[in-house]
């Protein structure tokens, strides 16, 4: 009996730690309300919720605007400083909106609204995310000295992508693939400083939430046919 109550023990000591390492994982880029909601799913939800699935999801794109340049002139301590700050408040804001930080590119940032969880308002908490992004860098920019300033430029895009664990035995990294992808990264590069862009399917989704502005068909790298660009002005 005492044998017994010691391998329980150390059973429940295991699922312990590893629960611990689940959620530091989760922790790193989920929204702590989607941590909670996977880890209080049972073990068919956690065995299965990085798993890769289709599913209907938002991408965003974040960009420093000329960050080279203005990096170029500041120490690399200074420079790790300001990415810091920039990514920690960033991120802080799309765990406020549920949204999944997918991976930090360079100076910019890709997140997604959808997965590993799917909601009714992904693209509209995905738009409300952007709009708050471009408003707390206004603050960072009153904060910062006019050296070290720098805008932004948004993308974002709604569509069937492929959503899970990808990559090699070594390494796996939750992200999202597929052409809604490609095209949020695409509007993004299309911004104008500080500017807002969404595509048709996101339009559609959040036309009733947001004023927006038609900017026409644009042609995208990648792309044999033009594709429909809508500029976020605010909250109606």
């Amino acid at each position: 009996g005492q044998m017994a109550l010691i391998i329980e023990q150390a059973s429940l000591n295991e699922q312990i730690r590893q629960e611990e390492q689940m959620r530091s994982r989760l922790e790193r880029f989920h929204s702590p309300q989607v941590v909670e909601m996977i880890l209080s799913g049972g073990q068919e939800t956690k065995d299965n919720i990085m798993e890769p699935k289709e599913l209907t999801a938002t991408i965003l794109f974040a960009d420093i605007i000329d960050f080279t340049p203005l990096a170029e002139k500041l120490p690399p301590q200074e420079v790790n400083i300001l990415l810091n700050r920039f990514f920690s408040t960033m991120t802080d804001i799309i765990f406020n909106y549920d949204g999944t930080l997918d991976k930090y590119i360079g100076d910019g940032l890709m997140a997604v609204f959808g997965a590993p969880m799917q909601k009714d308002d992904d693209a509209k908490r995905a738009v409300l995310a952007a709009l708050d992004m471009r408003e707390a860098l206004k603050e960072l920019k009153m904060e910062l000295d006019e050296d070290k300033r720098f805008d932004i430029k948004i993308g974002i895009n709604t569509g069937k992508v492929v959503a899970g664990n990808i990559g090699s035995p070594k390494r796996l990294d939750y992200t999202v693939i597929g052409d809604p992808v490609n095209i949020a990264s695409r509007l993004e590069s299309l911004a104008s400083p500080n500017q807002i862009l969404i595509g048709e399917e996101t339009y559609k989704l959040v036309k009733s939430d947001f004023l927006t502005n038609p900017l026409g068909p644009k042609k995208v790298k990648g792309k044999t046919s033009s594709i429909m660009v809508y500029e976020v002005l605010g909250p109606k």
